[in-house]
């Protein structure tokens, strides 16, 4: 298993080092000081985007075809794709950091630290979900599943006030704010390591549960 993973982490070695620079771009023009929500981007960029690479070429390669000839388990190639993906996903967060401690523009405050905790929970599901849809769907169907789940966040704002507006026309307007302010208040009395650690563990549940959903899927298919 650790041969599949080096193999995935240096056949994408290329698409890591235009990640990183693009790292330093933001952060060396200002977007990582005060705004922490573009170096969120990069770590999604290279969680994801790594992903859909090393994928792509499997497939392109008929690279799954040759892996199942190996005295290997099925369900270790499997978990070494979404283990490949996880340490990427690590190695961006703690190179940005490193970048933010050791560039002249960077900067480090809670609110940064939570977007980068954040954006790498969120970073893990999308991989997971898009690794889910490769075998269960095929690499360039996954690709535009995912994509279409990635810029649905960009929309998630007005679904929320749509749906707040019409909580306000079926219910009392303060019985609408009372849950609101309730929701938010169990995020505001939970300090900022108990945000990060919860932040977390929904990550690395959601994520866990993806490989075991995407082994079984796998398992089924090496069976046909």
């Amino acid at each position: 298993m650790g041969y599949i993973i080096f193999k995935d982490i240096y056949s994408c070695r290329k698409s890591i080092l235009i990640y990183m620079v693009i790292a330093i771009g933001f952060i060396m023009t200002g977007f990582g000081g005060e705004n922490s929500n573009f170096v969120g981007i990069v770590i999604m960029m290279m969680t994801y985007g790594t992903a859909t690479r090393i994928q792509y070429d499997e497939e392109k390669h008929m690279g799954y075809s040759f892996l199942r000839t190996l005295p290997i388990r099925s369900y270790k190639i499997v978990a070494s794709k979404f283990l490949t993906s996880f340490i990427l996903a690590v190695f961006t967060v703690v190179y940005t950091f490193g970048l933010l401690v050791i560039l002249p523009k960077g900067q480090i405050n809670d609110e940064g630290i939570i977007v980068i905790v954040a954006t790498f929970s969120v970073a893990l599901i999308l991989t997971g979900i898009f690794h889910l849809m490769v075998y269960k769907y095929g690499s360039s169907k996954a690709l535009t599943y995912t994509r279409i789940f990635f810029f649905s966040f960009f929309f998630i704002p007005f679904i929320g006030s749509y749906i707040t507006d019409l909580l306000k026309k079926i219910t009392s307007k303060e019985a609408v704010m009372d849950m609101i302010n309730k929701i938010s208040g169990l995020f505001e009395n939970l300090t900022i390591s108990g945000n990060i650690v919860l932040l977390l563990i929904v990550g690395f549940l959601v994520y866990f549960l993806l490989m075991l959903r995407s082994i079984i899927i796998f398992n089924k298919k090496s069976a046909v």
